[in-house]
């Protein structure tokens, strides 16, 4: 019997996270820095379109359902790629 109740109360935290992304919605804000700052940064898609660029510190608004690829680029300093993939 308590190992039932221990089973059923993992499925409904389960369900309750699962959940969650309905009542967050489907954006998140990210924000962007670097050191130093001024950092050229785009934002793309994983299949490659380019959906925002700006400078360090910024922010930019995605959508959970989508990857991406961040490059930071700034004179002087080796380029750098950071990956995005949220579900």
């Amino acid at each position: 019997m308590r190992s039932s109740l221990v089973i059923t109360s993992i499925l409904v935290i389960a369900l309750a996270i699962g959940c969650a992304t309905i009542f967050d919605g489907a954006k998140d804000v990210i924000s962007f820095s670097s050191e130093p700052a001024s950092a050229k940064i785009t934002v793309e898609t994983l299949g490659g379109m380019p959906v925002f660029s700006g400078a360090t510190p910024t922010t930019f608004e995605m959508q959970r359902k989508n990857k991406y690829v961040v490059t930071f680029k700034l004179e002087g300093y080796q380029e750098q790629k950071a990956y995005i993939n949220q579900t």
